[in-house]
């Protein structure tokens, strides 16, 4: 069955710019650890090498990727029962080695998602409305965790579930 979680993965994987960039590392929720770090340093990482300092981190580069978790929502209600219109608010994170990668990224999802309305998996989305963005970064603990740079976007999602 068709969720909005299921609707907003296939628009923001079936749009070929965003694919161009982010590849496949589009998640609902958390990212899966080691798959921002880039192709070349992952065997790297799953050897569990000790590196030791000084850390070059400029070696271990980020690719970019797009997380997107759910805020809040708000189900419309007659006295009765639930309609099954749904207001919720959403956060699709954009990251990326450099400021300017989560900012292309960021712009291509803002492109993508602002004004949208129609049918998508079966699922009837009203309305999308950008409701604010702001930086992020994730800092380095050790060399799992990369440093990162992010953008949240929040989006408002009016969409109609099957009840």
């Amino acid at each position: 069955m068709a969720t909005i979680e299921t609707a907003l993965f296939g628009l923001l994987s079936s749009d070929s710019a965003i694919g161009d960039f982010v590849e496949d590392r589009i998640y609902s929720g958390v990212m899966p650890s080691g798959r921002a770090v880039s192709d070349t340093w992952l065997p790297v990482i799953e050897r569990n090498e000790v590196l030791m300092p000084p850390f070059d981190l400029t070696a271990f580069k980020a690719a970019s990727a797009i997380t997107f978790q759910q805020i809040s929502g708000f189900r419309n209600h007659t006295l009765t029962a639930p309609i099954g219109y749904v207001r919720s608010r959403w956060q699709v994170n954009c990251w990326g080695n450099e400021y300017q990668d989560c900012r292309n990224v960021a712009a291509m999802v803002r492109k993508l998602l602002d004004g949208y309305e129609g049918t998508y998996d079966g699922i009837k989305l009203h309305c999308i409305e950008l409701a604010g963005e702001r930086d992020l970064i994730s800092l380095v603990a050790d060399v799992r965790s990369l440093l990162r740079f992010g953008k949240a976007l929040d989006f408002i999602i009016q969409f109609k579930e099957e009840l």
